[in-house]
């Protein structure tokens, strides 16, 4: 979250500054962001402005070098608009200071289970893509990232029916969730990960 005092021109400049960046992004890395308080009346100039940002990138080293250039448009817009620039990093709410910072780490895909849960899945009338092929595909973020760097873990993803340009995140699809072909898909990958935690009770040397 970014918080400038004087600050809708700085906004404004920020994410001017992101767009222009993005010709230096590796094609991995993405950035959203959107202004949450941009003032209140169109004759009076805020005196108090905030954004909110997202950045994504495939592992921690170089979530750092986005972080930086990302930073380096919100100093160069205060710079520019002579406004102070608080940074105010993560989003999880916490005691008097409001936040803390929290990063979601890239997710380690455990090789042993995620065959398993393939297997297990494909028994359902499931198939699913080559690894290789499928670890191409852009994914969003997930705190699972954080608990596969602590113990062995897959985070399988399933499709659910919906109409073109309604994916995740769209209306189209919230209503689609709630269909029974939905709940048909949800029972097979969740009978799959269930069959996959029977196979690593059963052949511990697995693990």
């Amino acid at each position: 979250m970014l918080r400038s005092l004087v600050g809708s021109e700085m906004c404004i400049r920020d994410s001017n500054a992101v767009g222009l960046a993005r010709q230096q992004f590796r094609p991995e890395w993405r950035v959203h962001g959107v202004i949450t308080e941009g003032g209140e009346k169109p004759n009076i100039i805020p005196e108090f402005c905030s954004a909110d940002f997202y950045i994504r990138a495939p592992d921690s080293e170089q979530l750092g070098v986005l972080r930086e250039k990302v930073m380096g448009c919100a100093e160069g817009a205060a710079m520019a608009t002579g406004t102070r620039l608080e940074v105010v990093a993560g989003s999880c709410p916490v005691g008097e200071t409001g936040y803390v910072e929290r990063i979601y780490e890239n997710l380690r895909t455990n090789s042993v289970m995620a065959e398993l849960y393939g297997g297990n899945v494909s028994t359902l009338g499931v198939e699913y893509s080559p690894r290789d092929w499928e670890e191409k595909i852009p994914t969003g973020s997930t705190d699972m990232g954080n608990v596969s760097h602590v113990c062995p873990s897959i985070h399988p993803m399933f499709a659910i029916p919906s109409s073109p340009g309604e994916g995740n995140h769209h209306p189209g699809f919230t209503a689609c969730c709630s269909t029974d072909a939905a709940f048909e898909a949800s029972f097979k990958a969740a009978k799959a990960m269930s069959g996959t935690l029977l196979d690593l009770v059963m052949n511990p040397e697995l693990l």
